[in-house]
């Protein structure tokens, strides 16, 4: 494909400077087991046989070094062409990703892509890291899931889409040869705003916990519509991966202190879960009292008693588009920069 030729360690080095390290190379890997490039080469090709002591050295070399052979090398080796995709997401136990992950696999296998995964944690020095590790796999597009990843100064971004088209999954960067297909966090919760104003809710709290680019235009889409629609607000900010009971005792409190709340809208659908147990536990009846919804519209939403209204943001089709569009410039073909895919409120029992 057109962007192998740029993917050599000098490339890399040249494009991430002190950020990149050649550690994992095969250069590495001999000198630490102190034998030839070659042998490092038959060991791992199994090409040749090579004596147990010395296979030994190679292999715990390897395993320590944390060496992968250049998947490309070894497909062109046999003369094939083996299509290559990397995957950077947070948290692969999140619902959200979870359904991410397996709809952007399936999409890429169906084209016949192979798929290398990295889970990063929530450390953003671990996300670099992951993304120009990528590169030294010779993958021939990064796909990087949730819109942690449309940080404000995206460096390594612009890095890596020097080399290789990046796709985000939403979220927006405006950085060349960057790919975005999202779901309009502002609007949508601006819909779920007006669709509780019409219900004539006129209190609204409003829970979240996180601080990303769809955060951050999900807490924006709520207060531009207090002002447009005239209720009365609260927001409680949960910590992110916080035990359940002390999310519990956030919300509650925040429903003591704000007596005539008679709706809630959660950014996320565990919260809205967790937010309808504190309004059933505080005698009040959920939909008659408060209105609850939640976002993402997952498993959580359907097994919740009652079940749970939740906005679909349709990940599974921005992650089906990211992945059309994907295959549409690796073929030298173009494809939309930003691309939005349309939402949905999903109504069940709690409003």
């Amino acid at each position: 494909m057109i962007y192998h030729n740029l993917r050599k360690v000098n490339d890399l080095a040249k494009v991430f400077g002190e950020f990149y390290s050649d550690k994992m190379n095969i250069q590495e890997v001999a000198k630490k087991a102190g034998v030839s490039i070659a042998t490092v080469s038959r060991v791992i090709n199994k090409t040749a046989k090579v004596n147990e002591e010395t296979k030994k050295r190679v292999l715990d070399a390897v395993s320590e070094l944390g060496y992968l052979p250049n998947a490309m090398a070894k497909s062109l080796k046999t003369n094939s062409s083996l299509k290559l995709t990397g995957i950077v997401c947070t948290d692969v136990t999140d619902f959200y990703y979870a359904r991410a992950l397996s709809a952007l696999e399936r999409e890429l296998r169906k084209r016949g892509f192979e798929t290398l995964l990295a889970c990063t944690g929530n450390d953003i020095e671990m996300r670099h890291k992951a993304i120009y590790g990528m590169l030294d796999k010779s993958v021939d597009a990064i796909i990087l899931v949730g819109s942690i990843f449309a940080e404000k100064n995206p460096e390594h971004i612009k890095r890596a889409a020097s080399l290789v088209p990046v796709f985000i999954i939403n979220g927006i960067v405006n950085v060349p040869n960057t790919y975005s297909v999202y779901c309009d966090d502002f609007n949508a919760m601006s819909h779920c705003c007006q669709k509780l104003s019409n219900d004539g809710r006129k209190n609204i709290l409003y829970i979240y916990d996180s601080d990303s680019y769809s955060g951050i235009q999900k807490l924006n889409g709520f207060n531009s519509s207090k002002e447009k629609l005239n209720f009365k607000s609260s927001v409680v900010k949960c910590e992110k991966h916080a035990l359940v009971g002390d999310t519990e005792q956030n919300i509650t409190k925040a429903l003591t202190e704000n007596p005539d709340t008679d709706a809630i809208i959660a950014s996320e659908d565990y919260l809205a879960v967790i937010a309808q147990n504190c309004v059933i536990k505080s005698g009040k009846i959920s939909p008659k009292d408060v209105a609850v919804i939640g976002y993402n519209n997952s498993l959580m939403a359907e097994i919740s008693n009652p079940k749970l209204t939740s906005l679909d943001n349709r990940i599974e089709e921005i992650c089906e588009k990211a992945v059309e569009n994907l295959t549409l410039v690796l073929n030298g073909k173009s494809a939309p920069v930003t691309e939005a895919v349309d939402y949905k409120l999903v109504r069940r029992e709690s409003f």
